[in-house]
């Protein structure tokens, strides 16, 4: 049986992960990287997806299909492309929706969300929505992560291009269900990056870069205007319980995985 495969593909940083399992097999929330692993002994991936953009960037920015299954005659080979409609976007992370059906890719520069569904026919995905989140209050759309009953996404900041970040959560179709907290809260957290969630200890923890207008920055973003805080929050009541400095930019969340994982992993860029 063959199983797709995703790919996020960003300017520098190339991250491959596999497609969630459908409903009637769906993964324990306990599973929750937004990279979903866990293909079974007879499973092998067949469908490559890449959220790109153009060789010189003056083309539309596009999701890719790459057939990946060795068996067949396209193998290797670029089969479908979907593009935006818009270049300069900043393809950077996309994540799916609970039942799998549909890509949620975002655009980190443009702060356009853009919806693919892959359910319909997974070799040939269509460009359903693109969703404007400036009325979120939030900019920057970096993690892209299944929730029940929708999306939440890691924003690095406001939409002036400062801070504070936060998160978002949409339902399946890109509509705004909550903003986590408020945009423009005066306190913790203020620069956000990744999210990670472990249910069953009702634990979600956030991480830091900086703050969209930085991150554009030739070079990348000063000491100064880096984050350091990772923010570990109630998962059921999303009330922050505690804020712990680490080194600069701690970026990915990385929870182990199983009921016994209690601990994880944050790298620091800096």
């Amino acid at each position: 049986m063959h199983r797709r495969i995703a790919v996020l593909v960003g300017v520098v940083l190339v991250t491959a992960a596999l497609l969630p399992l459908p409903l009637d097999r769906a993964r324990p929330m306990d599973d929750e990287s937004v990279f979903v692993k866990g293909l079974g002994p007879d499973e092998d991936e067949s469908i490559l997806y890449i959220w790109t953009r153009d060789g010189d960037g003056a083309e539309s920015d596009f999701l890719a299909v790459v057939d990946a299954d060795p068996e067949s005659e396209t193998y290797g080979e670029i089969i479908a492309t979907e593009p935006t409609g818009s270049a300069g976007n900043e393809a950077h992370h996309f994540g799916y929706t609970v039942d799998t059906d549909r890509i949620f890719a975002g655009g980190m520069f443009s702060n356009r969300l853009f919806i693919y569904d892959v359910a319909t026919d997974p070799r040939d995905p269509e460009l359903i929505r693109t969703v404007d989140l400036d009325p979120t209050g939030y900019s920057g759309p970096h993690t892209l992560y299944a929730v029940p009953g929708g999306v939440m996404i890691a924003m690095l900041g406001a939409t002036d291009g400062g801070g504070p970040g936060g998160l978002v959560v949409l339902d399946d179709d890109g509509n705004l269900i909550e903003a986590q907290p408020q945009a423009g809260h005066p306190g913790v957290p203020e620069y956000m990056y990744d999210v990670g969630v472990k249910p069953e200890m009702d634990r979600m923890i956030t991480s830091a870069w900086a703050h969209p207008q930085h991150v554009k920055m030739k070079g990348g973003s000063p000491p100064g205007e880096t984050g350091n805080e990772i923010v570990v929050w109630s998962w059921e009541d999303r009330e922050i319980l505690q804020v712990v400095e680490l080194d600069l930019a701690p970026l990915e969340v990385r929870w182990l995985h199983g009921p016994d994982g209690l601990g994880g992993f944050i790298n620091c860029a800096y």
